[in-house]
């Protein structure tokens, strides 16, 4: 639940939030 409130907490107004999710989803075994 932390990766969540940090991705929208992150200044990305763009449309790449699959990507940024799948990313730090490999990483964080969470």
């Amino acid at each position: 639940m932390d990766i969540s409130m940090k991705s929208t907490r992150l200044p990305m107004p763009q449309k790449p939030t699959v990507q940024n999710f799948s990313r730090p989803k490999a990483g964080y075994p969470r």
